[in-house]
């Protein structure tokens, strides 16, 4: 267990700072009222969205109340109109308050769990149903050692037994070149080639892995959910107030610029950090597995070198400027990540010698074992024994073989279509050195 530095500023402007003295409030009245406390908080989970829901319309119809007098000729319900979004927000905050058992940051979460792995389900089938054709089959070498790593990584967490019974903890590998990585609340991962790529080997693979564990433990996607549900209260009084009071064309270009203001000043870059808190998390679940914390700011330089266009043969990645971007820039990543080592060393070294390395002798072993298979299928004729040739060896190898194999294919098919591209625009074939 460790206290991260993100703190409870990390939800910015979209909720105050003063989350954990709502949390200290709530339990100054449990404490008083036990009982009560108890009973009033269980029969108001049932009815937390409603309420939300209740408030945010009422918030909306404020303005227009504003507008048509309705103050003047009912003061007293126009206040106590005013006062149900407050109160209703303040309750539903107050019975939702959660606080990440990793970084002990409070944040606000309505939902369930169990409602939580059932949105994981539902999206885990969407995206295996967009991607179907291109997922690798569960026997597939390298998503047996993504999986391998995976498990590595998962045991290093020392979560509770239900969350290992509630998730559906696994990776699927997507042999494309796209460099991304999906994960669902239910803990399902999709693993796309180009990161694969971009890892470069198992440790590489480990950091990819434990910052989307992080997402799945610190349950970001219900986390997400409930703060924007919430903050709708408030945007959807701001949102209403030009209709109220300007014409209709003016108020709906000032609602749009409302929204692009808020987007930019509260939701990006309360995506960002809890981006920055996914890294965190899964830069000291990586090293707890006795995986180099190194290579999470490897992976990082990596993708900024990728951006800038420093890798021989690679076209540079289009980028967003970093004030439009939902995660946090590489080069602060990378600078945030060189500070964090230090700390998460002694874990790595604490639990390297119970996960040790693929030992060099059996490296060697499997070199000589893989020349040996070349050779035989070149005399019976194999043409393709680069593809097909080394699945046995692969089967067992240790997962940082497979992946390193892997990930030095894909590189080369990126290497191949940006030549082919470049040659079908008449440009030289290697644009970098």
């Amino acid at each position: 267990m460790y206290r991260s530095r993100i703190h409870h500023a990390a939800l910015g402007p979209l909720f105050p700072a003063g989350l954990g003295k709502l949390a200290a409030l709530k339990a100054a009245i449990v404490k008083a009222f036990p009982a009560t406390a108890v009973k009033m908080g269980s029969v108001f989970a049932k009815y937390k969205a409603g309420v939300v829901s209740f408030s945010s319309g009422v918030a909306r119809a404020l303005p227009f109340a504003l507008r048509f007098g309705f103050h003047k000729r009912h003061p007293y319900v126009f206040w106590g109109l005013c006062v149900t979004p407050a109160a209703g927000v303040t309750a539903v905050v107050l019975t939702s308050l959660d606080q990440n058992p990793y970084t002990k940051r409070w944040r606000v979460i309505l939902f369930g769990q169990e409602h939580e792995t059932d949105i994981g389900r539902e999206t885990a089938k969407i995206l295996s149903r967009g991607v179907a054709r291109g997922v690798l089959p569960d026997h597939h070498p390298l998503s047996v050692a993504c999986n391998k790593v995976a498990k590595r990584v998962l045991e290093s967490i020392d979560l509770p037994e239900e969350e290992y019974v509630r998730r559906d903890w696994r990776v699927f590998v997507v042999p494309n070149s796209q460099r991304n990585a999906i994960t669902t609340p239910n803990g399902t991962i999709f693993l796309f080639g180009g990161m694969i790529e971009v890892a470069h080997d198992e440790a590489g693979v480990a950091a990819v892995l434990g910052h989307e564990m992080a997402h799945v433990v610190a349950r970001h996607a219900s986390e997400n959910l409930s703060t924007y549900s919430v903050a709708s209260v408030g945007m959807g009084f701001l949102a209403s107030m030009p209709f109220a009071f300007l014409p209709f064309w003016t108020a709906l270009v000032s609602t749009m610029m409302l929204n692009l203001a808020v987007t930019m000043a509260s939701v990006l870059p309360y995506s960002r950090r809890i981006e920055a808190e996914a890294d965190d998390m899964g830069m000291h679940f990586m090293a707890r597995a006795g995986y180099n914390p190194w290579a999470a700011v490897r992976l990082w330089e990596e993708m900024q070198a990728l951006t800038e266009g420093k890798v021989p043969d690679i076209e540079p990645e289009p980028t967003v400027p970093d004030f439009l971007n939902t995660h946090p820039a590489h080069t602060d990543r990378i600078k945030v990540l060189r500070d964090k080592v230090p700390q998460v060393m002694l874990l790595y070294e604490a639990a390297a010698h119970t996960h040790m390395q693929t030992d060099p002798f059996i490296r060697a072993a499997e070199q000589v074992f893989e020349g040996a298979w070349h050779h035989i299928a070149d005399a019976v004729g194999y043409q393709d024994n680069n593809r097909y040739g080394i699945r046995l060896i692969e089967h067992c190898s240790e997962p940082d073989i497979v992946i390193r194999k892997y990930a030095q294919s894909f590189l080369q098919q990126r290497r191949d279509h940006t030549a082919q591209f470049r040659w079908s625009l008449g440009l030289p074939p290697t644009p970098h050195t």
